[in-house]
């Protein structure tokens, strides 16, 4: 009985653990693939060496099956090591933000919270954008409380981001605030604020798709009004399902003339919302490159954070199956506080960083774009976007 509890229990924790970490091992699939591969041929190789015929049903024998379960474990404990401590340690050594002035939307909470926190820690001003006062002040002094030196964190809050005219007069707010650091070159935005719902034909008070009026355009809106130096998006690995081999099951994420006059923006909500925001704000972090200023997407994977009740009762990350908020923001300090050179050693700029993956790669990289134009759909979006903006 004991050994099958105990069996159970280490599948349960085989299943949590590819879920929570299915952003990082799709992203390692994706990018070594061909690389993982070769460990047929090697395994094939090896049997031959042992004088066996080579047969790969044969590596699936039961009697072999301790050897893989042992591999797995040490191939599972490399990874978070090298996930959770290593490659984040390596990125974020010897990052300096000191004199930079970074607004961070959606900064109460969660990643926002967090990332607050990690780039006060190394020097930056933060200013802290919330909706809800109460929760903005607490985030605040949450962020203070370390007893860093420097400037304290300033909570602004009255961040409605499904109303583009809220959210405008909010970043007018926030402008007055920080035109010095902009006038030097030092005014850094990142876009975190986001939501998510399973509810459909939700709309933004412009009339918009919920998602994609609040977590795109809006922060598009902002950062028109901004115009930082740099500017960081929040992504989530859940673009994926916009790939076109999700298409049958769930719809086109981006259909024709989908932000024009009379396009599916102006319709409910529908299932590939939230989606469908992360991969605009990554195409848009294109677009911005393409026009000479410096964008990056941070593609999160699950995170150990206060955000979700599951999480508050239990701290995954100290079990292994979840990336803690630490780790995880490593990318977005490297985009914000490094410098040109050190970016373009990392990849393109406009480029992404996947989870597990501790480079920047082309938005669309992935196989389930294969055949995009990342830079045509990107001009497109820009356009559109633009022209949609200038009517609301």
């Amino acid at each position: 009985m004991r050994k099958l509890a105990l069996a159970l229990s280490l599948v349960a924790y085989l299943l949590l653990w590819i879920n929570f970490r299915a952003g990082q091992l799709i992203s390692v699939v994706l990018v070594y693939g061909p690389t993982l591969l070769l460990a047929i041929p090697i395994a094939l190789a090896a049997q031959r060496l042992c004088g066996e015929e080579p047969n790969v049903l044969a590596l699936l024998h039961a009697h072999t099956l301790p050897t893989f379960a042992v591999v797995a474990a040490l191939s599972m404990a490399y990874a978070v090591l090298y996930w959770d401590i290593l490659a984040p340690n390596a990125l974020a050594d010897g990052l300096s933000a000191e004199g930079l002035t970074v607004v961070i939307t959606g900064a109460n909470s969660g990643i926002g919270l967090a990332s607050a926190q990690a780039l006060r820690g190394i020097g930056a001003t933060v200013v802290l954008g919330c909706r809800s006062h109460k929760r903005c002040e607490a985030a605040a002094a949450a962020v203070n409380a370390a007893g860093i030196a420097g400037p304290p964190a300033v909570a602004v809050s009255g961040l409605e981001l499904t109303s583009l005219k809220e959210s405008r007069r909010w970043a007018r707010r926030v402008r007055g605030m920080t035109s010095g650091a902009a006038r030097r070159g030092r005014l850094i935005l990142v876009c975190n604020a986001g939501m998510a719902s399973q509810e459909t034909n939700l709309k933004t008070a412009d009339g918009l798709q919920l998602m994609s009026g609040s977590m795109y355009l809006a922060h598009v809106a902002i950062h028109e009004v901004l115009r930082p130096e740099r500017v960081v998006h929040s992504g989530s690995d859940t673009y994926h399902l916009c790939s076109w081999w999700m298409t049958p099951l769930l719809g086109s994420c981006l259909p024709d003339g989908f932000l024009r006059r009379g396009g599916a923006v102006h319709s409910g909500s529908d299932i590939v919302d939230y989606p469908r925001s992360k991969l605009l704000l990554m195409l848009h972090a294109h677009s911005v490159a393409r026009r000479g200023g410096r964008a990056y997407t941070v593609s999160y994977p699950w995170v150990q954070t206060n955000i979700q009740p599951f999480m508050q009762a239990v701290d995954w990350s100290k079990l292994g199956t979840m990336a803690s908020a630490d780790a995880a923001v490593a990318p977005l300090l490297f985009a914000v506080a490094a410098s040109p050179a050190a970016l373009d050693a990392r990849g393109p700029n406009g480029g992404i960083f996947i989870p597990g993956i501790f480079r920047l790669l082309d938005p669309l990289f992935a196989p389930g774009f294969v055949g995009a134009n990342t830079s045509a759909l990107a001009d497109e979006l820009w356009a559109d976007t633009s022209a949609l903006l200038a009517r609301l």
